[in-house]
C-alpha cells in the first residue's frame, strides 16, 4: 500500500519527528519504516488512553499484522470526549487504507443516540471484523452488600429501593448502560454514580464509597484475587469458562440475553475492497492461530477474527438494543 499525498505529508510531520524513544513506545515496527517511504506505517487510531484493554488489543493486532503484511503499524492513542474525538479523527482520514480505528460500542452505538456526534456511523465508516470480545462481571464490595449470588443481591435491592448505588467509567459508557439493563429486567433501582475513568471506578468501588459495578474481566481479576471485591454473576449469555463457578445473570434472569464488550477494526469509508479485504484476512489469520487466541487470552480477551458483514450486524443489533434502554429508562447523559 502506498498512501496518498497528504496522508503521507501528515504522517510525517506527526511520527517521524517524535522521539525514537516514544515511538518505540508507541510499538515495535519494521526496520523500513525510518528507510523506505514504500513502507510508510499504517495508523491505529485507539480513542483510548495507553494501559487500558483497547490499547492492549491494539498493541498485539498490530505487531501482528506488522509481521504477517510486512508493512510497519504504529498506535495513535487519541482519548477523550467519550471516546468521539479518536473515531471522528479516523472517520474523516483518508481512505487509502493508512488508517485504522480500534471500534468499539460506545461511541457508535450508544453515544450516538443521546448527543451529536462530528460523524455518521454508517456513512464515514466500513468494517473490517471483529478482534476481539471481553466478559464483564457484576461486583459488589462485600462490606457495603452483605450478598453472595445474584439471587440475593435482587433481593436485597427489591427491599431497599433507594438505597444503593452503584459506579460506572462514565455516563453513556457500556458499564453504565449494562447496570442499567439489569436493573430494568429485574424492576429494581440503584442510583447511578458515574466517575471519570474505570479507575477512579474501582477506587471508589474498593474505597466502599459505591456498594456495586461493572467491569471487565481484566480489570476485575486482580480485585477478586484480593478479596476486596466479590463477583456475583457474568454478564454475557453464557459461564465464563475460566471462571465456570461463576452463573450468567442469564440462568436467574432469562430476558436479560447477554451483553459483552468487543473491540474491532473499521477504516474510513470509501476504502477499497481490497484492502479491506487484505487486512481481514491477515487480522483472521492471526487471531484463529494458537499465538493469537494465547495472546488474547493473556490480557482477557477472546479472540474472534470475524468477517466485516458480522461487525456491521453487531453494531447494527447492539445500537438498537442500547437506544431502547436508553428511551425506556428515560437516561439523560452528558
Amino acid at each position: 500500500m502506498t498512501p496518498t499525498k497528504g496522508r503521507a505529508e501528515i504522517m510525517r510531520s506527526r511520527f517521524v519527528t517524535l522521539p525514537a524513544v516514544a515511538l518505540a513506545a508507541s510499538l515495535a515496527v519494521i526496520p523500513a519504516f525510518a528507510q523506505d517511504v514504500s513502507g510508510w506505517p499504517v495508523r491505529i487510531v485507539v480513542p483510548a488512553s495507553a494501559g487500558g484493554i483497547a490499547d492492549a488489543v491494539a498493541r498485539l493486532l498490530g505487531e501482528a499484522l506488522a509481521k504477517r503484511l510486512a508493512q510497519p503499524f504504529i498506535l495513535d492513542n487519541i482519548a477523550g470526549g467519550a471516546s468521539l474525538i479518536g473515531t471522528a479523527a479516523a472517520a474523516k482520514a483518508a481512505p487509502d487504507g493508512y488508517t485504522l480505528l480500534i471500534a468499539a460500542i460506545a461511541p457508535l452505538g450508544i453515544v450516538p443516540h443521546v448527543r451529536k456526534v462530528p460523524y455518521d456511523v454508517e456513512r464515514d465508516l466500513a468494517p473490517v471484523g471483529i478482534i476481539s470480545t471481553q466478559p464483564h462481571l457484576l461486583l459488589v464490595n462485600p462490606g457495603k452488600m452483605a450478598v453472595a449470588t445474584l439471587d440475593e443481591f435482587i433481593k436485597l435491592l427489591k427491599a431497599n429501593p433507594t438505597k444503593y448505588n452503584y459506579a460506572s467509567s462514565g455516563a453513556g459508557q457500556l458499564n453504565h448502560l449494562e447496570m442499567e439493563l439489569l436493573l430494568m429486567k429485574t424492576e429494581t433501582k440503584m442510583t447511578h454514580v458515574p466517575y471519570k475513568s474505570s479507575g477512579d471506578q474501582a477506587t471508589a468501588l474498593i474505597g466502599g464509597h459505591i456498594d456495586a459495578a461493572v467491569f471487565g474481566i481484566t480489570s476485575a481479576l486482580p480485585y477478586i484475587n484480593g478479596g476486596s471485591v466479590r463477583p456475583l454473576a457474568v454478564m454475557t449469555a453464557e459461564r465464563y469458562p475460566d471462571m465456570p463457578e461463576l452463573p450468567a445473570v442469564k440462568e436467574l434472569v432469562p430476558s436479560f440475553g447477554g451483553v459483552f464488550s468487543w473491540h474491532g477494526i473499521m477504516v474510513p469509508a470509501g476504502t477499497p475492497k481490497a484492502i479491506i479485504d487484505k487486512l481481514n484476512k491477515a487480522m483472521a489469520d492471526y487471531l484463529h492461530s494458537p499465538e493469537g487466541i494465547a495472546q488474547m487470552k493473556s490480557i482477557g480477551a477472546e479472540a474472534v477474527g470475524s468477517t466485516p458483514e458480522r461487525l456491521a450486524e453487531l453494531i447494527k443489533s447492539e445500537s438498537a438494543l442500547w437506544a431502547d434502554v436508553i428511551k425506556t429508562g428515560n437516561l439523560t447523559i452528558q
